[in-house]
């Protein structure tokens, strides 16, 4: 059963008429602390000529440059609109349920499963609001799900100009946001995993590698001269990998940042962590190097207690939000929806009903997953995931 343009055009309209009805509806949506301080500042700044400038009047080294730039260019044209910036978010909203119907069209090659896939990402509940967000995270799915879809189309047909122009998409992702840095090795596993190795995939997942580092390189080289030092996109993840490192922390009915603030001055006035210097730079370091002395001491006590941290985690990166509300309803609906995809995936695999792509799927949900155990767990990092969970979801459908 081949794609059709009516089912398309069906999927697109279901996926942006959800987003503008939650825009009529909640119009006056809070615009959150990331984007005041870092992504709106910046661009406000651009276009006003003073630079790449944060809210602080600082040269800003936190965030990657790619959801600046998407807002720079809105306001160029529209002006400091953010219903103009959610409207186009709504766009790229309907753009990525149609990924999935091709991610899952690529899989299955049925059209019932594509559409259902395309279906379920188009109306689901968490999407539809962080479509609305002032966040860099729908324009980094729409990105990453198309990089996805020309990484497979150039696996499969082994073409140099489509691993070149994969290559070129990660990167404008990974400036979105810096997740997906290490994504490239997890290609290299799956090629290894899935293709018999000879010189034209080598070379191929080689020039790979080597346009998405290029394409990162100017950016690494602008934030070594601004802060001399090895920064390849931003400095936030020392901030979330201290977060996520005790469970003290993440209780529920705990405001974690003021309790890592006084684990910082702790640790700073009794001399356990050096701080080195007053920087940003600086303090993410530091930020690092606590993050490791938690996990370094609930290990020593007890190293049960790190499995038991990281396991509180892999669930969490499913519900929670930096506010803990919503989290409930939001563990309503990720759950079970994770579920029956884990179940889609084995009903494909007992069918044998598993091609590469499934692997694929099942390898960047893995990754996201696992990134974020490891790091600062939240449900809005396992947006990226949805698509290919969805694609699992359509696996249920029998000939």
């Amino acid at each position: 059963m081949k794609i059709t343009a009516t089912g398309i055009i069906i999927v697109f309209l279901l996926a942006f008429t959800a987003h503008t009805a939650y825009l009529i509806w909640n119009p006056d949506l809070p615009i959150p602390p990331d984007t005041i301080r870092h992504y709106d500042s910046i661009a406000g700044n651009m276009l006003a000529g003073k630079g790449y400038i944060n809210i602080d009047g600082d040269t800003d080294c936190a965030v990657g440059p790619g959801y600046p730039l998407f807002l720079y260019s809105i306001y160029s044209v529209f002006g400091r609109d953010f219903i103009v910036v959610r409207f186009i978010q709504g766009i790229m909203h309907a753009l990525s349920a149609l990924c999935a119907v091709f991610l899952a069209w690529f899989t299955f090659k049925r059209w019932d499963r594509a559409f259902l896939a395309g279906s379920i990402v188009a109306v689901y509940p968490t999407l539809i609001y962080a479509s609305n967000l002032m966040l860099s995270e729908t324009l980094f799915q729409f990105l990453f799900c198309v990089f996805v879809l020309l990484l497979i189309a150039a696996i499969q047909r082994e073409n140099s100009f489509l691993f070149l122009s994969s290559g070129f998409v990660l990167a404008l992702a990974t400036y979105t946001r810096s997740t997906s840095i290490l994504f490239p090795l997890a290609v290299g596993l799956y090629i290894l995993i899935s293709k018999r190795l000879n010189k034209k995939i080598i070379f191929n997942y080689l020039l790979f590698c080597f346009t998405f580092f290029m394409l990162m390189s100017p950016w690494t080289l602008r934030n070594y001269l601004v802060t001399g030092k090895f920064i390849p996109t931003g400095i936030k993840g020392g901030f979330n990998f201290a977060l996520g490192s005790s469970l003290e922390y993440l209780k529920p009915e705990v405001d974690a940042r003021p309790l890592l603030s006084q684990d910082i001055k702790k640790c700073s006035d009794d001399g356990i962590i050096k701080r080195e210097g007053k920087s940003e730079v600086a303090f993410d370091k530091y930020l690092w190097r606590l993050g490791w002395y938690n996990y370094k001491a609930a290990w020593l006590q007890n190293p049960t207690d790190v499995f038991r941290l990281l396991l509180y985690k892999a669930v969490r990166f499913w519900y929670a939000t930096t506010s803990g509300l919503h989290q409930r309803l939001i563990f309503f609906i990720q759950i079970p929806f994770l579920f029956v995809a884990i179940l889609g995936f084995i009903a494909a695999i007992r069918r044998k009903q598993c091609p590469n792509e499934i692997w694929l799927g099942a390898l960047v949900i893995v990754y996201f997953w696992g990134l974020f155990t490891l790091m600062f767990p939240l449900a809005r990092y396992s947006l990226p995931t949805i698509p290919f969970l969805a694609v699992f979801v359509s696996a249920f459908i029998r000939k």
